[in-house]
C-alpha cells in the first residue's frame, strides 16, 4: 500500500503499486514541490506498519533572470552588450536572440 501527499498538506492520496516491481510512478506533482511519501506491506493476515521517506524537491523552471542591462560598449557604435544575474536555481543560463 502507498500513499503520498504534498508538504503542507494533510490528507493522503493513495496509489496503486506494481506488485511484480514493488515500485509505482506518482503523476501531476507540483514543480518545485516535497513530497512525504508512506509504504507499508498488506496481506491477508493484515497491514504492517508504514516506512516514511521525503522525496527530493520535483523540478521546476527557472526564475527569470534579474539585474538586465543593456548598453553599447564604450567606443562602440555598432554594438551592444547585454548583462544579467543568473536565477539561482538553475546551473545553465541560456541566451536565445529574437529578430521580427
Amino acid at each position: 500500500e502507498v500513499h503520498y501527499r504534498k508538504q503542507g498538506v494533510s490528507s493522503w492520496t493513495s496509489v496503486t503499486p506494481n506488485p511484480t516491481t514493488r515500485e509505482t510512478t506518482i503523476s501531476n506533482v507540483d514543480k518545485g514541490s516535497l513530497y512525504k511519501v508512506q509504504v507499508r506491506a498488506v496481506s491477508d493476515v493484515g497491514s504492517g506498519e508504514w516506512r516514511s521517506a521525503t522525496s527530493p524537491r520535483t523540478f521546476r523552471v527557472p526564475d527569470a533572470p534579474t539585474n538586465l542591462m543593456i548598453s553599447p560598449p564604450s567606443g562602440s557604435c555598432d554594438q551592444l552588450m547585454v548583462t544579467w544575474t543568473a536565477p539561482s536555481n538553475t546551473a545553465l543560463l541560456r541566451l536565445d536572440h529574437v529578430t521580427n
